[in-house]
């Protein structure tokens, strides 16, 4: 094991301790299915494809939840013995204990990590063929009233420079309906002046 460059020896200790775990680590919720390695691979394939590390997280910590959930109710871990009916399972409890919106995306999640399996020539075909996400329910978007956002736009109604910007900043939410991190990513480039529009660059990888 390679400690990198001059530390002190809690550095260096915390160096060998993360090789040690990357190198050994045999705990059930990371032996995803009968290779031990095989979440560690998904991972670094994400990585080497420059996935966002908020994608890497969400798609692995999927696939180790799931591990997981095997190895406690006893179902089979063997790569070519997982079943529709096992992740059938995983889904319902997912449903019932989190969020509707958080048991749909890991199950999205779960998907990317069979068709990666799949890729690998792992298996022939994914447990989750011709499977449906959980529904998600209706929920109306709350909005503001008019007299609301009159209100909101009241406190903005000096003449110091924090007011003319939040006045800006209020306005644009109210016109494009943008989001608060297209929104905090925004330079003075985004700008088009002359034809009164804004760049405005969405989320994803």
């Amino acid at each position: 094991i390679e400690v990198k460059g001059a530390c002190d020896a809690e550095t260096a200790r915390l160096q060998v301790a993360d090789a040690v775990k990357r190198t050994f680590d045999f705990s059930p919720q990371v032996q995803v299915l009968q290779r031990g390695t095989l979440a560690n691979e998904f991972e670094r394939s994400l990585k080497a494809a420059r996935k966002s590390p908020k994608t890497v997280h969400g798609y692995t910590d999927a696939a180790r939840r799931f591990a997981r959930f095997l190895v406690d109710h006893g179902m089979p871990t063997g790569v070519a013995d997982v079943e529709r009916r096992h992740v059938e399972a995983w889904v319902i409890d997912q449903v019932e204990r989190h969020a509707p919106a958080t048991a749909a995306g890991r199950y999205r999640y779960l998907q990317q990590f069979w068709r990666w399996v799949v890729a690998e020539g792992e298996r022939d075909t994914s447990p989750m063929a011709n499977m449906s996400p959980p529904k998600l329910p209706v929920r109306p978007v709350p909005v503001f009233e008019a007299t609301e956002l009159r209100a909101l736009l009241s406190t903005t109604s000096g003449t110091t420079f924090d007011d003319r910007r939040d006045h800006a900043v209020i306005r644009l939410f109210m016109a494009t309906g943008m989001r608060l991190g297209e929104m905090a990513g925004l330079t003075t480039e985004s700008l088009a002046r002359d034809e009164q529009a804004v760049l405005v660059v969405g989320r994803g990888d």
